[in-house]
């Protein structure tokens, strides 16, 4: 293996075991940590224990941390506590955390502009009857 190959499997094993996190600002809460990231086996479990029902309190269970030492914190609570909190509060968490599952804003965007067009055009075919 060359010294580049090397370089490239060593900064990739020194990538192992850590997520991204960014600290932001929550309503009612102060500084929140949120995993941008998540390991590759932890968001393949993601997708095969999510429902309807849980996606985005198993998201912010699986994303929400300590600002400082980026421990899970609410990995104790139920997904029915978790869907029990405000969208003020869990809104801005799970923004940030939806990159973590593969999610970009852009893309979520673009499906609230199509439901949004075909909204339009089903109101525009009824005015028109």
């Amino acid at each position: 293996m060359s010294n580049q190959n090397t370089h490239l499997v060593n900064m990739f094993l020194g990538a192992i075991g850590k997520p991204a996190m960014t600290v932001i600002e929550v309503p009612d809460l102060g500084k929140v940590g949120v995993r941008t990231s998540m390991l590759l086996g932890e968001r393949s479990k993601f997708y095969a224990e999510r429902t309807t029902d849980t996606a985005n309190a198993l998201l912010l269970q699986k994303t929400v941390c300590d600002p400082v030492t980026g421990d899970l914190v609410l990995a104790g609570l139920t997904l029915d506590q978790i869907n029990s909190l405000p969208t003020h509060v869990v809104d801005p968490l799970l923004d940030m955390a939806l990159p973590a599952i593969g999610i970009k804003k852009a893309v979520l965007e673009k499906e609230a502009d199509k439901l949004l067009e075909a909204e339009e055009l089903k109101n525009s075919e009824t005015d028109q009857n």
